[in-house]
């Protein structure tokens, strides 16, 4: 039987004794969550995840891991017995009824951190009425990314609720290679997380933007590499990235890559970050502002509304549509001390966020 499902089922768990045990979803929980893990210094933690990728970086970051137990009463029962934490963990807003419920019961300190609860999730946990609200006030203690976040988890029943920010900003850094490729260009503009009804915009973007500066590469990065395919055919001049080394003037590349967008952010004259012009929630704004680069996104924003609110007219711009976007980056890319200082805008308002582990391990370490 597959290893992974006999753990899930509660057999085979890593021999450790930790004093803590934090849940992460998967890999992009456990990269935010892994700031506040190396604050708790020697702590010993162990990390669920409920996906290989994430349980494989979580084995390469040297941590100990095990899978989620499947949240059955009897089967969490028996895990929490054998791991026998201090306190658990649970990141974001993984609320798994009996897993929760079993460790009130064994008397295991609960915290959740990163909380974020958007208003759709808390319309649909009150549709469960008394249920969702058991879960969540059985936490000992919230720590929550905004005073939105706050006000919904309050509403949905957290009682004891901090607002200590989101671990995963401590992460970010302007300690990021170049990407290894030439640039004939000086001004490059990069289009990040793109989802699928905006690839056309950004297309139709890229040419007008051609035709009117002459001295302009443009990058597009499509949020899945599923889409490369679909939009070489809309483009087929476009340059793989995958493919070259160098980039001729006027160029189009498509960033056909896992793990380079943040290097092609940290080059950039302006970014836009996708899946803000509909409705799909927005990518992180953060990336690029951290590099000090003005950053233009949608009015789509609920994944990081707290953070497009301060970066709004504080070190980028949010645009209502296609014609507003192309203006913007005309606006910035003609005027270049104002591009300069809306990027150390941008800059200042990502660092503003940072220090939320700090903060989270001084109110978790009241708990052990």
């Amino acid at each position: 039987m597959d290893p992974i499902i006999l753990q899930r089922f509660g057999f085979f768990l890593p021999k450790i004794n930790p004093k803590i045990w934090i849940h992460c979803a998967s890999v992009g929980e456990i990269m935010g969550i892994k700031p506040f893990i190396d604050q708790l210094r020697n702590i010993p933690v162990v990390v669920s995840t409920m996906t290989k990728a994430g349980y494989n970086l979580a084995k390469e970051w040297n941590l100990s891991v095990l899978y989620l137990p499947i949240d059955f009463s009897f089967i969490v029962n028996r895990v929490l017995k054998k791991i026998s934490p201090s306190l658990l963990i649970i990141s974001e807003t993984e609320l798994w009824p009996n897993l929760i419920k079993e460790a009130k019961k064994q008397e295991i300190k609960l915290v959740l951190i990163n909380g974020r609860l958007t208003e759709k999730s808390k319309k649909r946990y009150l549709m469960f009425g008394s249920l969702m609200k058991k879960v969540v006030s059985s936490f000992d203690l919230v720590l929550a990314q905004t005073e939105q976040d706050a006000e919904r988890l309050s509403q949905l029943g957290a009682k004891e609720i901090i607002i200590s920010g989101n671990t995963k900003f401590d992460w970010l850094n302007d300690d990021i290679p170049l990407p290894s490729i030439k640039f004939d260009d000086k001004k490059i503009i990069v289009f990040g997380s793109i989802r699928e009804k905006e690839e056309d915009i950004v297309l139709r973007l890229s040419r007008r933007l051609h035709e009117e500066i002459n001295d302009l590469t443009t990058v597009i990065a499509p949020r899945h590499l599923k889409r490369v395919s679909i939009i070489l055919k809309k483009e087929p001049n476009m340059i793989r990235r995958s493919l070259t080394s160098s980039v001729p003037s006027r160029s189009i590349l498509l960033l056909d890559t896992i793990g380079e967008l943040k290097s092609f952010y940290k080059i950039a004259s302006i970014a836009f970050v996708g899946g803000s012009l509909f409705p799909y929630g927005c990518h992180n704004l953060v990336e690029p502002a951290v590099f000090g680069v003005p950053v233009l996104f949608g009015k789509y924003t609920s994944n990081f509304s707290d953070f497009a609110e301060k970066l709004n007219d504080n070190g980028g711009f949010m645009v209502s549509d296609e014609k507003m976007l192309y203006e913007k980056i005309l606006y910035l890319i003609k005027n270049e001390d104002i591009k300069r200082k809306i990027g150390e805008k941008a800059k200042n308002t990502a660092q503003s966020l940072m220090g939320a582990s700090k903060i989270n391990v001084h109110y978790i370490m009241k708990l052990l």
